[in-house]
């Protein structure tokens, strides 16, 4: 079976998932969890609560947003929800602008591929983890994603 883009870049954030945010180091990650029959990409534990973590390949689009919108109306009867929770996407064609939408008590991030979420990684052998060619020395084994 052929791998999809989005599913790499999943793997890649499951294993690594302060990727998306720093304090996720180490975090327990759901893959594909089940929330009253849907699916959303990614779930992580941080403090015993969880944040839903959506991926697309797309550029951003309002169908993205209402999807985790929805995740995030369902998934309160059967988790813990966290504050903040993630979407993550090719940026739109059109500026945004905000990175941030609030929805009920929510706040989802907007963090696009190639930026928050960076596709060229080196990984820092003492620090034993993998961080932005950019912010390191690319010594190290080096990954690219390529979209």
């Amino acid at each position: 079976m052929k791998r999809t883009q989005e599913q790499s870049i999943e793997d890649i954030l499951e294993a690594h998932p302060y990727l998306i945010d720093q304090r996720f180091p180490g975090a327990r990650v759901l893959r594909q969890p089940v929330i009253a029959g849907h699916r959303p990409d990614l779930m992580i534990e941080y403090r015993k609560r969880w944040s839903i973590v959506e991926l697309k390949r797309d550029p951003l689009n309002e169908q993205h947003i209402l999807q985790i919108k929805k995740y995030l109306d369902i998934g309160q009867s059967d988790y813990r929800l966290a504050r903040t929770h993630y979407l993550i996407t090719k940026k739109p064609r059109k500026e945004l602008p905000k990175h941030q939408i609030r929805h009920g008590g929510f706040i989802i991030v907007l963090a696009f591929l190639g930026q928050e979420i960076p596709l060229e990684l080196s990984y820092d052998r003492q620090l034993r983890i993998y961080r932005s060619v950019s912010s390191a020395n690319p010594d190290g084994d080096y990954l690219k994603i390529i979209l």
